[in-house]
C-alpha cells in the first residue's frame, strides 16, 4: 500500500499551481509596456505633425520672405548703382558746363575784342577818306562807326557805359563837322580813336 501511495501521491498533486503564481505579474507589466509604446507612439506623431507644420510655416512665409528680401536688396542694390552711375555723369556734366561757361565767357571776350577793333577800322578809315577829301565816303565809315559803338555798348560791361556815351557824342561831333570844318572832324575822330585804344588797353592788356 505504501508503494501504491507513493506512486499516486506524485499524479494527485496540481502541478500547475507554481507556474500561474510565477505568470501572475506578467500581465501588469505588459500592460505597461503597451502603455508606454502607446504615449511613444502619440508623442512621435506628435513631434511628426509639430515638425510638418514648422516645414509648412518655413516654406509658406519664411521661405517667400527670404525671396523676397533677397529679391528687394538686389533692387537696393541696382538703385544704387543707377544712382552712383547718375552722381559719375553730373560730376562730368558739372566739369563740362563749368568748361562750356569758361569758354563762353572767352567768347563774349572775343565778341567784344573784334567789335571794338572793327570800331576803331572804320574810324581810321573815316580819317584816311577825309584826309582825301572824300566826304562821302568819309561819311560812310562814320555811320558804320556808330553801329560799331551801339554793339560795343551791348557787349561791354556798365561800367564802360560812360566812356562809351562820350565817344557816341565825340562821333556825333565829329559827323556834324564833317561839311563845316574838316580840320575839326579830324581832330574829333583823333580824339577816338585814342578812347578806342585806352579801351582795348583797359579790357584786354596783358598782366
Amino acid at each position: 500500500m505504501n508503494e501504491i501511495d507513493e506512486e499516486i501521491t506524485p499524479e494527485a498533486g496540481p502541478p500547475a499551481v507554481p507556474a500561474l503564481t510565477e505568470e501572475q505579474p506578467a500581465r501588469p507589466r505588459n500592460r505597461l509596456q503597451e502603455a508606454l509604446r502607446n504615449g511613444v507612439r502619440w508623442l512621435l506623431g506628435v513631434l511628426i505633425v509639430f515638425g510638418l507644420g514648422a516645414l509648412t510655416v518655413l516654406f509658406t512665409l519664411y521661405a517667400p520672405g527670404r525671396s523676397r528680401s533677397a529679391q528687394l536688396q538686389a533692387s537696393l542694390d541696382q538703385a544704387n548703382d543707377r544712382i552712383q552711375g547718375l552722381e559719375e555723369q553730373v560730376e562730368e556734366l558739372s566739369a563740362l558746363e563749368t568748361k562750356n561757361n569758361e569758354l563762353q565767357d572767352a567768347l563774349g571776350q572775343a565778341n567784344v575784342h573784334i567789335t571794338l577793333l572793327r570800331t576803331l577800322v572804320e574810324v581810321h578809315a573815316a580819317r584816311l577818306s577825309l584826309a582825301n577829301d572824300d566826304l562821302t565816303t568819309a561819311r560812310g565809315h562814320l555811320t558804320n562807326t556808330g553801329s560799331a559803338l551801339d554793339e560795343l555798348d551791348r557787349l561791354t560791361a556798365p561800367g564802360q557805359d560812360e566812356l562809351l556815351a562820350g565817344m557816341q557824342d565825340r562821333l556825333a561831333l565829329a559827323i556834324k563837322e564833317l561839311d563845316s570844318d574838316a580840320f575839326a572832324a579830324q581832330s574829333d575822330l583823333t580824339v577816338l580813336a585814342t578812347n578806342l585804344v585806352q579801351l582795348e588797353n583797359t579790357l584786354f592788356a596783358g598782366p
